[in-house]
C-alpha cells in the first residue's frame, strides 16, 4: 500500500467511527481479526440494554463523561477540517476530511 492509500483508509475509518459515535452514542475499535469481531459482537450485545436509558436515567458521571466525549470529538473534527486546508494534501484525503460528519452531535 502507498502512504496515500494508508492515510485514506485511516481517515475513512475515522470518519466512520465519528459518525457511529454520534448516531449510536458509542464506538468500539477492533483490530479486524475474527476473534476481535466476535468479542465486539458479544460486547455490543451486553451494552445494548443500557442504550435504552435516557439522559435523565443516567448517572451524573455518565452524563459528564458523554459531554466530555462530545466536546473531544468536536475538537477532533475541527482539527481534521483544519488539516484539510493545508497545502500539499492529496485531493482524495482533502475530500474525505471535508466529508466528515458535522460537529453537531444531534
Amino acid at each position: 500500500m502507498t502512504s496515500e492509500e494508508i492515510h485514506t483508509a485511516i481517515v475513512t475509518g475515522l470518519g466512520q467511527m465519528i459518525a457511529a459515535a454520534h448516531t449510536e452514542r458509542r464506538a468500539l475499535w477492533i483490530s479486524g481479526n475474527e476473534a476481535d469481531r466476535q468479542l465486539l459482537v458479544r460486547t455490543m450485545a451486553r451494552l445494548q440494554p443500557h442504550a435504552q436509558f435516557s439522559k435523565e436515567h443516567s448517572e451524573p458521571h455518565a452524563i459528564q463523561r458523554r459531554s466530555e466525549q462530545l466536546l473531544r470529538s468536536q475538537l477532533q473534527l475541527t482539527a481534521l477540517r483544519r488539516l484539510a486546508e493545508r497545502p500539499g494534501l492529496p485531493k482524495s484525503l482533502r475530500k474525505l476530511l471535508l466529508e466528515l460528519p458535522p460537529n453537531d452531535p444531534h
